[in-house]
């Protein structure tokens, strides 16, 4: 069994099916636990406690696309090695078998080549 961090100190979850009236009456974002029982014991505290479930949440990772010619004109991020990533403006994809390939505007009226490109990948609402 997994440790899940909104349950109380000495109570388990067990996963179980219920009838549909008992999960309605527990309620969304609730949990049904119920404390271990004490050395000795062999039964389960029917002492039932219902607990609000807080699942910690994480914001999801971006996700890139590598730029076509398509996308000239847009904001892009460059890189040389694929760590440090700056933002410039597209000019030109080149072909493939060029190793600095990505053309961008420095923003002074030099183009500039980069070896990566990313566009980040927008959420549709």
């Amino acid at each position: 069994m997994s440790e899940k961090s909104w349950v109380p100190k000495g109570y388990s979850v067990v996963e179980m099916a219920l009838p549909d009236v008992m999960a309605q009456a527990i309620g969304e974002g609730n949990a049904l636990v119920w404390k271990k029982p004490a050395k000795g014991e062999d039964y389960i505290d029917i002492s039932i406690e219902f607990c609000p479930v807080i699942v910690p949440t994480t914001p999801p990772a971006p996700q890139y696309r590598e730029p076509t010619q398509a996308d000239a004109g847009r904001m892009v991020e460059v890189s040389d090695y694929g760590n440090r990533w700056e933002a410039y403006q597209l000019l030109a994809v080149l072909p493939q078998h060029i190793r600095y390939r990505i053309a961008v505007d420095s923003g002074e009226g030099i183009a500039m080549l980069w070896k990566y490109a990313r566009i980040k990948i927008e959420e549709s609402k």
